[in-house]
């Protein structure tokens, strides 16, 4: 099986699914919300991308099993966010220049090392913090999000969930998520062992 966005979620608020709640879409001053994964791992290593089709409000996020308290990811420690000025929110904290601005039809990519309690955010094949596919592989922490705001709390307690947000209500997030499903690729040519992705 591969995950979804769940449509369920007690924040998605005024955000819409479609595409087999694989497109989250808010629009314009009118809506806001959030839609989480609907397999939520507690170990392992894990890869998502992610195409951005409106960048205006696109945000896109980790939560631990306690999750965040409000509806805005990065508002505390249990959540952090990576938004479309390409700077991370965790714990009410700005963290700047993780990567460049985003754009639309960006592949933002998320790696997980649950195991090791890191995480990776990087755009169009290339991660921020300079950090490399083998530091990554390998569970090297240097370069790594977790390392970059000095706490590994949003991905070491409980299930974590990836989500994509628009806590805003001022503006656009339209973006379409490949949890790996074989019938949905719209990003990369990569694939897992069995030919999926």
């Amino acid at each position: 099986n591969f995950a979804t966005l769940n449509p369920l979620y007690h924040y998605i608020g005024g955000a819409t699914l479609s595409e087999g709640n694989l497109k989250f879409t808010t629009s314009g001053n009118s809506s806001n919300g959030r839609a989480i994964s609907t397999i939520r791992p507690e170990s392992g290593k894990w890869y998502v991308e992610c195409k951005i089709i409106d960048v205006t409000r696109f945000q896109i996020g980790i939560m631990n099993g306690n999750e965040t308290n409000s509806a805005q990811g990065g508002s505390d420690t249990n959540s952090v966010v990576l938004g479309y000025n390409g700077d991370f929110y965790f714990n009410s904290s700005q963290y700047t220049n993780y990567i460049a601005d985003l754009s639309n039809n960006d592949i933002v990519q998320l790696a997980l090392d649950l195991d090791n309690d890191l995480f990776w955010f990087g755009a169009n094949d290339t991660w921020g913090n300079s950090a490399t596919r083998t530091e990554i592989e390998n569970g090297t922490a240097t370069n790594s999000g977790s390392t970059d705001i000095g706490s590994q709390v949003p991905v070491n307690t409980g299930a974590i969930g990836i989500f994509l947000e628009d806590n805003s209500g001022t503006g656009n997030n339209v973006a379409e998520i490949n949890f790996g499903s074989p019938p949905f690729s719209i990003s990369s040519g990569n694939t897992d062992g069995n030919g999926y992705g």
